[in-house]
């Protein structure tokens, strides 16, 4: 059999249980988001039809969750069939090796996820704007919701400038409810501007209604009111990044955020090890469907059910030691580049063995 015939058969033979796997996993987040705001029926805002509307709307943000498992299900699945069929053994007998079989999988895996990159990338973004309106807004009744305004801020400027802002209005460019405080070497308070807002105007950033207390040595005060100051925040707006980040956040954000962060003086621990962390599943997701697929080949005919529990365990485990990863790193205790990739380079190291163990 042509080697091109072969490949085409077994990738094509991939996507069905992947897509089925995924149908049931996606059918199961609906439900429970459903039940989670279907309690939110009786408040005079959310309606059925609203609460299914914000339900699938919100289901893309699980896709990087649930493409892991799917891709070693399907991937199983395949290898599951095709040696109940006896199509694994023909192969075999015809000159191939398992890993020339394993090819076509490990490409159907790179394809999905490389298009799951470009969802979270680019859609998934505008997705979830969207599903935040219809929470807010309708689901929760809060008409005032207004996306890019983030409350109570805090910003390092320099070694001893402090920056608070009650609210920022990253779309329109306003921060409202400034104070700015700048400290001696000794952290002693010397001067403190509180202002009114402050806005981005041709290149700089402008203090509006406000006033500038001198301290002298703490004890003598001198106060001067004002309309207009220039700040000591160079920041441009574009290069503003607050708030949280989570899962959904994209990469150019993570970079946003830490480029933010660093010129701030603030901690990047939590952002880089999503960076990390986000930039790794892909590469853990086909590591684990190498790892998974070896395995299959030993279980014969017997193995569909054995297959599926050994996906949904080896899928939970990495989960839950990539999560263990990730908190320490969070938290300082561990790298971000480690918690990110330790446990890559621990799989990668177990996909070499176990192909020279089976002499794949």
């Amino acid at each position: 059999m042509k080697p091109k015939i072969i490949y085409r058969y077994v990738a094509g033979k991939f996507w069905l249980p992947f897509f089925f796997s995924m149908a049931i996993f996606c059918i199961l987040v609906l439900l429970g988001d459903f039940f989670e705001n279907i309690k939110d029926i009786t408040n005079g805002y959310a309606t059925l039809r609203l609460i299914l509307k914000y339900c699938f709307l919100n289901l893309p943000g699980w896709l990087g969750m649930l493409l892991p498992v799917a891709c070693l299900l399907g991937s199983l699945f395949v290898i599951s069939d095709m040696i109940a069929g006896g199509e694994w053994t023909a192969c075999l007998a015809s000159g191939y090796r398992p890993r020339q079989l394993f090819a076509p999988l490990v490409i159907c895996v790179l394809f999905v996820l490389l298009c799951n990159g470009l969802l979270q990338e680019y859609a998934l973004p505008k997705i979830n704007i969207k599903a935040e309106e219809t929470y807010y807004k309708k689901l929760r009744g809060k008409t005032d919701f207004k996306q890019g305004v983030k409350k109570d801020v805090t910003l390092r400027l320099s070694e001893y400038e402090m920056m608070f802002a009650q609210k920022i209005e990253t779309d329109s460019s306003v921060m409202q409810g400034i104070t700015l405080d700048t400290y001696n070497k000794q952290w002693e308070i010397q001067t403190q501007i509180t202002a009114e807002k402050m806005t981005w105007d041709g290149g700089r950033w402008i203090l509006k209604n406000g006033y500038k207390r001198d301290f002298d040595d703490g004890i003598n005060i001198k106060e001067t009111v004002f309309d207009s100051m220039p700040s000591p925040l160079k920041i441009s707006p574009a290069n503003i990044s607050v708030g949280e980040t989570d899962e959904n956040t994209t990469i150019r954000e993570l970079l946003k955020k830490i480029s933010f962060l660093g010129r701030s003086g603030l901690v990047t621990y939590k952002e880089k090890t999503d960076l990390h962390n986000k930039l790794a599943t892909p590469v853990m997701t086909v590591l684990m469907c190498l790892l998974g697929m070896p395995f299959a080949t030993t279980m014969r005919k017997k193995g569909k059910v054995i297959n599926i529990i050994a996906a949904l365990v080896m899928s939970f485990s990495f989960w839950w030691v990539m999560t263990m990863a990730a908190t320490a790193g969070k938290s300082g205790l561990l790298s971000p580049w480690a918690a990110g990739w330790g446990v890559v380079i621990v799989c990668f190291t177990a996909v070499l063995i176990q192909f020279k163990l089976m002499k794949i």
